[in-house]
C-alpha cells in the first residue's frame, strides 16, 4: 500500500479435488497458516488474497482463457503460433487483441502440446495498446488498474496432468476523496509441492469454508520455510523474519 509492505499471508493447504468441468469441486484441509498486518493501517476489502472456493476450478477450466476462447475471439484477437523456442515439442500460441476494442484487455500467451493436446503453461498481462487507450475513473472508491500479471504452469508425468504453480499480480490506483489516491498492489502466488491419486480422509469440520486464508486464525506448528523444499525471496524472508 503506497510502496510499503502492508500485509502479509501464506498457508500450507491440501486440496482434494473431486469431478470435473461443471461438477468440479474441490475440499481444502489447512494445516498451517500466519497472517501479519505489517502496518497501522485499515486492512480492508481491496487486499484480497486468492478466492479459495474456486481457485482450482478456475485453473483446471482454464477460466481466465475464456477472451480467447468465445465465439469472436477471431474478430477480437490476432493469433500467432509458432514453434516454442525453449522445446521444440511443443507450439506457442500468441493472441493480441486487436486495436480498437473497448476497456482492458490483455495479451495472452500459451504453451501447447500439441500431441498430447495438453496446455502447459498460460501467461496474460495488460496490452500496452489497451492500457494507453484505457481512460482514467475519477469516482470516489474507482480503481485504475495499471499493472495485471497472470500465469499457470502445468506438468504432465506419463499419468497424471496437474496444476505446477500460479502467480496473479494486480497494482490499481483507488480514488479517494479530495482527490486522493491509494495506491494498492496485491501479489498472490500458489506452488504444488506434491501431487497424489490417493484420498485423504478427513472430518467434515475440518474443511476450510472460507474464500481467503485471512480470515483463518494463525496455526504455525513448524518453520516449514524450512521444510517444505521452498525458498523465501529476499524479501518474504524480510516479512518472515518479522512475524517471527
Amino acid at each position: 500500500m503506497n510502496g510499503a509492505y502492508s500485509y502479509y499471508n501464506d498457508g500450507l493447504m491440501n486440496f482434494q479435488i473431486f469431478g470435473r468441468d461443471k461438477n468440479f469441486k474441490s475440499n481444502i484441509l489447512v494445516e498451517q497458516n500466519r497472517s501479519i498486518g505489517l502496518i497501522n493501517e485499515e486492512i480492508n476489502g481491496d487486499v484480497l488474497g486468492y478466492n479459495l472456493n474456486n481457485i482450482m476450478e478456475n485453473y483446471y477450466n482454464f477460466k481466465y482463457l475464456e477472451p480467447v476462447l468465445a465465439e469472436r475471439a477471431r474478430k477480437d484477437y490476432e493469433f500467432v503460433i509458432k514453434n516454442y523456442s525453449m522445446n521444440n515439442n511443443y507450439n506457442l500460441i500468441l493472441a493480441t487483441p486487436i486495436d480498437n476494442l473497448k476497456g482492458l484487455q490483455d495479451d495472452f500467451s500459451i504453451i501447447y502440446d500439441p500431441k498430447k493436446n495438453l496446455i502447459i503453461e498460460v501467461s496474460s498481462t495488460i496490452a500496452p495498446s489497451s492500457l494507453s487507450q484505457s481512460k482514467e475513473k475519477k469516482a470516489v472508491g474507482a480503481k485504475n488498474i495499471y499493472k495485471s500479471i497472470f500465469k499457470t504452469i502445468y506438468r504432465f508425468d506419463t499419468q497424471n496432468y496437474y496444476l505446477v504453480s500460479s502467480k496473479e499480480e494486480v497494482g490499481f490506483e483507488r480514488v479517494e476523496k479530495n482527490n486522493i489516491t491509494t495506491d494498492i498492489e496485491v501479489r498472490n502466488y500458489f506452488v504444488t509441492t506434491n501431487f497424489s491419486n490417493q484420498n485423504y480422509s478427513y472430518k467434515e469440520s475440518e474443511v476450510f469454508k472460507d474464500k481467503t486464508l485471512y480470515n483463518k486464525k494463525n496455526v504455525i506448528l513448524s518453520d516449514y520455510w524450512n521444510v517444505s523444499g521452498l525458498t523465501a525471496t529476499a524479501e518474504e524472508k524480510e516479512i518472515i523474519d518479522k512475524i517471527e
